[in-house]
């Protein structure tokens, strides 16, 4: 749980504390939700490479297999 102090800064009326302290909670939840934002991001864009390497390795490992299986038909007539 997060409380907060309000501490009026020197010559400051209760209005403009508050109106401070609104704009720095606005400020802080702001920079949450870009942390969030790049860490879902950086989540997908992990996912997504390996989804690309799992695929490619598929997709050597057919090739290879498709190679020596002409290799083998040749070496075999």
């Amino acid at each position: 749980m997060f409380y907060e102090i309000t501490v009026r800064k020197e010559g400051e009326t209760k209005e403009q504390m508050y109106r401070r302290l609104s704009k720095e909670r606005e400020e802080r939840a702001k920079r949450y939700q870009n942390k969030r934002r790049r860490e879902l991001a950086q989540s997908i864009l992990r996912l997504t490479g390996e989804w690309l390497y799992k695929s490619l390795r598929i997709i050597i490992a057919a090739a290879a297999a498709a190679i020596v299986e002409i290799w083998l038909k040749d070496i075999l007539k």
